[in-house]
């Protein structure tokens, strides 16, 4: 039974499982707790005048919610399974060096080249700092957050989100 307790700030997927999540759209509608039952969703409102079923705000919040937690528990299963540390938004924590320089191969750029073949002359240029080439090329691993990941997802344009992708797409790659 998924359930919603906004206060708390937390989300079950089921009996055994709760993450933390951003329930500001049901506190700011007055909803505290969402329970689902056979029938569907019901809510309660503070104070409480006991279960509602019909608001449209409320669930299309609530569904957000259980979209987010689903997301974490995937993550949480997925840690389980391989080892590999995830955020709660499922992005790997880091990846190896190979899976990032064969996730970065992949992506072609517009001019034809691939993306590591750019932060490869990147890292070839003389006014690169010497401590990005040595990270660049001495690393073991690659952490999502670290400053060199930010540092060359800034050089070349990329996104939050391609950044991510790139480090799904690397965390795929087996040798």
């Amino acid at each position: 039974m998924r359930q919603i307790i906004a206060s708390e700030g937390v989300a079950f997927v089921d009996s055994d499982h709760v993450y933390p999540v951003d329930t500001s759209a049901l506190q700011a509608l007055g909803i505290e707790f969402i329970g689902e039952d056979k029938k569907g969703l019901w809510y309660e409102r503070v104070p409480f005048r006991g279960p509602e079923r019909d608001i449209e705000a409320g669930r299309q919040a609530a569904e957000a919610i259980f979209a987010e937690a689903q997301q974490k528990h995937q993550a949480f299963l997925a840690e389980e399974q391989t080892g590999v540390e995830h955020s709660d938004s499922g992005v790997p924590r880091q990846v190896s060096s190979f899976q990032a320089f064969a996730a970065m191969d992949a992506v072609i750029l517009p001019d034809g080249s691939s993306l590591l073949d750019a932060v490869e002359a990147y890292m070839e240029d003389p006014s690169t700092p010497k401590i990005e080439k040595l990270a660049f090329r001495k690393a073991r691993d690659f952490e999502r957050a670290s400053p060199l990941v930010a540092k060359i997802a800034s050089q070349f344009g990329l996104t939050d989100a391609q950044v991510d992708n790139l480090f799904i797409e690397a965390i795929k790659i087996e040798v």
